[in-house]
């Protein structure tokens, strides 16, 4: 099976390594039957518990991140008053274009015809440029300035101030370069200013619904507008746009800075936005939602230990490879101010199976295990155990295999699937096999080498 165009409701909101969509439910339809219960217990962007309504079954998910909990939450609400959304979001961005310091920041008049425009981005890249859009003109400008300096802004609204130097895989240099371990320097002066204004406003909304659903939009923006998103290159065409397009911490010589309020105009009322995203939730998973669901914020190991036994039908996960992605840490960007909104918003790295300098392999190994154990548990004895895997070291798939093995599970079929686009996963593992995916169908029973041996063969091959 190919791959399919992803509908907005996987796009709105950021996550690493999401699979193909359809595969994904290809696989829930395959192995679990109608009306059946899906678990989950590594659930990350969502698309466990969408698939599994799409097809009507019954999704049991879990993660330890809350951009899960948000994501599934925002993009299953029904009943929305958009007008009212609208509206708000309208009045919010009114606000603060009129304010001097955006003004100050973000206003410009088109060279060639004086019309009071935005500006949509800076950017160092050899020089120090604008670029701006005239509707007027019909234009995109990039143009060099030589004369500007930031002006050091007040900022008397709450801003995240985590340590830097608390998250595992920000590196020393990363730390000495960004010259402070506030996790708020992530953001340019002027960019927090205006961010925190912005959300500031949002949470003083009195419709519960529609702050949530706006702090969500609000998320959407603020990798874009940090610090750690560099230009694309010309040929792209996309002077406009920019992306954090690999899975860490980092700074370049190279910058981007963003216009954030135009960033969260977008985050709302663009082709991704939370608008968009709402009416794709309804198209592809209905108007009415007729399954029952369930998402848990927590970790795994913790909250399956709370299920019955022999009650689900099919399990179907993408665990962490090792420490190829580490998704707790690069959340930060976002739960750093989520946490503000929903105190218990939080995410618990000390739980989080992974590794880094704080957690090796053999943690790794046992964490892995015991989940596996216990997906055995709650597992119907004729169900299924799908996951998926992608890394170019050998000892993490050996940590795999020995998890797999060490919880009673035998391997049916090991299948390639071959990806339409790379993740981050595969971005940063570019050698050998871990530029595909591959799917693991597992159930009950005696360990046996087979496919294993196949595996590695290939391995050599390859590598």
């Amino acid at each position: 099976m190919r791959e399919t165009t992803r509908p907005t409701i996987y796009s709105t909101m950021k996550y690493w390594g999401k699979k193909p969509h359809n595969i994904w439910g290809n696989y829930i339809k395959k192995y679990c039957p109608k009306n059946g219960i899906v678990l989950d217990p590594f659930v990350g962007s969502g698309m466990t518990y969408f698939e599994s309504i799409k097809n009507n079954r019954r999704p049991i998910t879990i993660d330890i991140n809350p951009i899960s909990d948000m994501s599934i939450r925002c993009l299953t609400k029904r009943n929305i008053d958009t007008d009212k959304l609208t509206l708000i979001t309208k009045k919010i961005i009114d606000k603060i274009s009129k304010e001097d310091y955006y003004i100050k920041e973000y206003k410009y008049k088109c060279d060639s015809c004086g019309e009071k425009i935005e500006i949509y981005n800076y950017k160092i890249n050899g020089k120090s440029t604008i670029t701006y859009k005239c509707h007027k003109c019909n234009m995109i400008v990039t143009k060099e300035i030589t004369d500007y300096k930031e002006t050091n802004y007040i900022i008397d609204k709450w801003v995240p101030t985590k340590k830097l130097s608390d998250i595992a895989s920000i590196s020393d240099s990363f730390l000495k370069r960004i010259e402070s371990d506030n996790i708020s320097y992530l953001w340019t002066n002027r960019n927090l200013k205006i961010l925190s204004e912005i959300f500031d406003l949002i949470l003083k909304i009195d419709d519960d619904t529609i702050k949530e659903l706006l702090v969500f939009a609000f998320l959407q923006c603020l990798h874009l507008t940090s610090r750690m998103c560099v230009p694309r290159d010309d040929k792209s065409n996309r002077p406009l746009s920019t992306s954090w397009g690999r899975p860490a911490y980092m700074l370049s010589k190279k910058t981007f800075e963003q216009n954030p309020l135009l960033a969260f105009e977008k985050a709302v009322f663009n082709s991704t936005g939370i608008l968009k995203a709402i009416d794709s939730s309804k198209e592809y998973l209905g108007e009415k939602i007729a399954v029952d669901g369930r998402h848990i914020l927590g970790s795994s190991n913790e909250v399956l230990d709370t299920l019955d036994s022999s009650f689900i039908d099919l399990v179907i996960t993408d665990p962490p490879y090792g420490d190829l992605i580490q998704y707790g840490d690069l959340s930060e960007v976002w739960v750093s101010w989520l946490e503000h909104y929903n105190e218990s918003y939080k995410i618990n790295h000390n739980k989080e199976i992974i590794i880094n300098k704080n957690k090796n392999i053999n943690y790794y190994k046992e964490e892995l295990t015991n989940t596996f154990n216990s997906v055995n548990r709650v597992l119907k004895e004729e169900g299924f155990f799908i996951l998926t895997f992608n890394s170019n070291k050998k000892e993490d798939w050996e940590s795999l295999f020995y998890a797999i093995k060490n919880s009673n599970f035998r391997i049916n079929k090991f299948i390639m699937q071959k990806n339409r686009r790379s993740s981050e996963a595969n971005v940063k593992a570019k050698e050998g096999i871990a530029i595909t995916d591959y799917y693991l169908i597992c159930q009950k029973g005696n360990w046996t080498t087979e496919h294993i041996e196949d595996f590695l063969n290939n391995w050599r091959i390859e590598i």
